[in-house]
C-alpha cells in the first residue's frame, strides 16, 4: 500500500467550509440593526434622562457593559461601541440610544429594571426621582 507524502495529505485535508475573512467580518458587526424600528410610546423616557444615566454611570465608574447586557446588547456590541466612541460617557449614551431605538416595549420600566439588576439602583432612583 502506498501513502501520500505528509504535505500533500495536509493540503488535501484542509478545506475550510467558511472562508476565514467572513467569520472575522461577522464578529466585528454589531448585533443590533443599523436602521432600527422606532417604538412610538416612550412612556416618559427622554433624552435628558438617558444623558443623566450616562453621566452618572461614567462619573461613578460603573460597569456600563453589564447594563448593556441587561438591556439585551451583546459583548460584541459593546466592543463596537468602544471602537466608535472614545470616552465612556459617549459609549454609555450610544448604548442607551441604540437600545431605545430597538426597544419594542415601554422602555421606562425596562431601563429601570436593567439599572437595578446591574447594581445601579442609586442612579435609577436619582435619575427617575424614585424614593423607596
Amino acid at each position: 500500500m502506498r501513502t501520500l507524502p505528509q504535505h500533500m495529505l495536509s493540503s488535501a485535508m484542509h478545506f475550510p467550509i467558511i472562508p476565514s475573512n467572513i467569520a472575522l467580518l461577522k464578529d466585528s458587526q454589531p448585533s443590533f440593526p443599523p436602521a432600527a424600528v422606532d417604538f412610538k410610546d416612550r412612556s416618559g423616557l427622554d433624552d435628558k434622562q438617558l444623558l443623566r444615566v450616562a453621566v452618572e454611570m461614567s462619573l461613578k465608574h460603573r460597569d456600563w457593559k453589564l447594563l448593556a447586557n441587561n438591556l439585551g446588547l451583546l459583548d460584541k456590541d459593546c466592543s463596537c461601541l468602544e471602537r466608535q466612541h472614545l470616552d465612556v460617557k459617549s459609549q454609555i449614551l450610544a448604548t442607551l440610544q441604540i437600545w431605545l431605538k430597538t426597544c419594542r416595549e415601554a422602555p421606562l420600566p425596562l431601563l429601570q429594571a436593567a439599572l437595578r439588576h446591574s447594581g445601579n439602583t442609586d442612579i435609577c432612583n436619582e435619575v427617575f426621582s424614585l424614593n423607596f
